[in-house]
């Protein structure tokens, strides 16, 4: 081999120890390349479920809230329900007891007198006024016809205390036709006043 064809072998050796090195640094640079990619990959990854995570715990955070929201508007909603329903319970017994001041007013202005038959014009007056409010039910209960009339025991009463007290038959007539209502000709108060039949 002569100097020039041991100059190029030489030559072509550092050329493919060059060529061998600079392939190593290119294989290491690759290598870390990959690697490279493959942290930011990961660095990826890792942002991502970040992500997803924060995203679902706004989203859990938006459901705790629209269900409190909920739970509040149905439990108001509730609130004015019962809130309306005491109110027109409270209003139909204030009306119930206003009906029932009303007809104990127009009791006692009825019943506030002696005469029976005064008592029962007074009820059917009340009634002409407020038809609304006073029955005719409520009327026939102050007809005299119904309370005025004596029972038996009253009519042995007075006829005992008649023959006991043959002086005070009139004034006894005259107490019978104040708290019975009879006729002045009905023949027990025409007995009581001593006018006996056929006795003239």
């Amino acid at each position: 081999m002569d100097d020039g064809e041991r100059g190029n072998q030489k030559t072509n050796d550092d050329v493919s120890a060059y060529e061998k090195e600079t392939l190593k640094v290119e294989r290491e640079r690759l290598n870390l390349e990959q690697k490279k990619l493959e942290l930011e990959e990961s660095a990826q990854a890792i942002t991502r479920r970040q992500v997803r995570f924060s995203l679902l715990t706004t989203l859990g955070s938006l459901l705790v809230a629209l269900v409190s929201v909920l739970v509040s508007a149905r439990s108001v909603s509730q609130q004015a329900e019962i809130q309306a329903k005491n109110a027109q319970i409270s209003a139909m017994q204030q009306t119930h007891q206003a009906k029932d001041q009303f007809e104990l007013q127009a009791a006692n202005i009825v019943v506030n007198n002696d005469d029976p038959q005064i008592a029962y014009s007074k009820a059917l007056a009340l009634h002409e006024l407020f038809p609304e409010r006073i029955s005719e039910t409520w009327v026939r209960q102050f007809d005299p016809d119904k309370y005025c009339r004596p029972a038996y025991e009253d009519r042995v009463t007075f006829l005992k205390l008649a023959t006991e007290h043959p002086v005070a038959r009139r004034d006894l007539a005259q107490l019978w036709l104040t708290m019975y209502c009879e006729e002045q000709n009905s023949q027990f108060t025409r007995w009581l006043q001593g006018d006996l039949p056929g006795k003239k």
